[in-house]
């Protein structure tokens, strides 16, 4: 799960850097400024101004490392199944980074 907030100034996405599992783990007051160099606004935002969306390349990832993993132990047969296997555990992953931003814009 990724955190952002949209600049009041751009409205673009600008990410933010926080590990946590709801809006009550975020500080009070985050204080951002806009990466663009078009804008570079710094502005105050609370813990309701962000939102989350799913990370990237989850099952993607899951699929190139399980491949990798079973081509180096059993060679080409293992590949399809090592990729078969990481993109089932990429998928599974994928939908509980759903299920966390779900809870996360919906608190």
């Amino acid at each position: 799960m990724r955190l952002f907030v949209r600049c009041y100034s751009c409205h673009r996405k600008i990410f933010i850097l926080y590990i946590v599992e709801s809006r009550n783990d975020l500080p009070s007051v985050i204080d951002v400024r806009c990466p663009f160099e078009d804008c570079s606004e710094e502005f105050r935002y609370s813990p309701y101004d962000v939102e989350a969306e799913t990370g990237v390349l989850g099952g993607v990832a899951g699929a190139l490392a399980g491949a990798l993993l079973g081509g180096l132990v059993a060679g080409p047969l293992g590949l399809l199944l090592g990729g078969a296997l990481g993109a089932t555990a990429g998928a599974s992953a994928d939908e509980q980074d759903l299920e966390h931003v779900r809870r996360f814009n919906e608190g």
